[in-house]
């Protein structure tokens, strides 16, 4: 396991998933802020447990579909709004620091979403990567784009209510999934987004800050949104309904490698383009 850095003056981050939340108050879990004598004792554990929180947010958008990564910035405390107005909370956060947009809308699929790069803070940028018929990336670049419409200069980061974009279709990932929710969180200080972005770019990923390429005549070796789509096509009818829904699967497997992360081992049932390597054996 990678250990935590947790130099002088800085907050250790601690990544949070939903089945740690199970324990706490209603309250705390579906108003969108957290009380701080609630979450400190959960903090804590985390942090000696010595996981690497930053590698652990990276690596759940790029291997569980539907998922939005929050950012809990937890120098931001405040009164809580109800009616225990005497507890403080850690305030919430409606810009989230990126999604695995896949399993929703139209416009969703084969996405990751960010709401920054390791130098720009303000921006989306959006990888589009359908995988190849070997299940292998098409495309390691994530391009400034407005999510919505891809192949347009975005304006600003998205930031919009429950923290999803407005093309994902978050109900129907919900059930498919069995009821599980898709919010999974960062607790931290306000560089953690950063950190996050700095970490796509150590598992080999680029940022450019030009909009993806929309043109006909361009050849296939350039990753155009219309080639591209010609993968995507290719991918949905390879995979399946079900294998649909089980992407990026092993897709990401050697950017993974690069922050030293154990590639989960995954059924060919769900995801028919895994690598033998990575192949639930029977």
């Amino acid at each position: 396991m990678v250990k935590t850095k947790d130099t002088s003056g800085e907050i250790a981050p601690v990544f949070i998933t939903q089945d740690e939340l199970s324990s706490l108050s209603d309250d705390a879990k579906y108003r969108h802020e957290f009380y701080v004598d609630e979450m400190e004792p959960v903090l804590e554990a985390k942090r000696a447990s010595g996981a690497d929180a930053i590698t652990q947010a990276a690596s759940l958008l790029l291997t569980r579909s539907a998922v939005a990564l929050v950012h809990i910035d937890v120098t931001r405390r405040r009164e809580s709004y109800g009616f225990d107005n005497d507890r403080i909370v850690y305030e919430g956060n409606d810009q989230p620091i990126g999604f695995n947009d896949h399993g929703g809308g139209s416009e969703s699929q084969f996405k990751i979403l960010l709401n920054g790069s390791p130098s720009e803070l303000d921006r989306e940028f959006v990888l589009y990567s359908p995988p190849d018929n070997l299940g292998n990336p098409t495309n390691t670049t994530f391009h400034r784009a407005d999510f919505t419409f891809l192949c347009s200069d975005s304006t600003g980061p998205y930031s919009g209510p429950g923290h999803v974009p407005n093309p994902l279709k978050t109900s129907g990932a919900h059930m498919y999934r069995g009821g599980v929710n898709y919010k999974y969180y960062l607790f931290g200080g306000p560089e953690v987004p950063k950190m996050v972005y700095k970490k796509f770019d150590e598992a080999g990923f680029s940022f450019k800050t030009e909009p993806y390429i929309r043109d006909l005549s361009a050849p296939d070796d350039i990753m155009t949104t219309f080639t591209l789509l010609r993968h995507e096509r290719i991918a949905a009818e390879t995979l399946g309904y079900r294998g649909f829904h089980f992407w990026p699967g092993d897709q990401f497997a050697e950017n993974l490698k690069l922050l030293g992360v154990e590639v989960p081992k995954f059924s060919s049932e769900d995801y028919p383009l895994v690598r033998p390597e990575n192949m639930l054996q029977a």
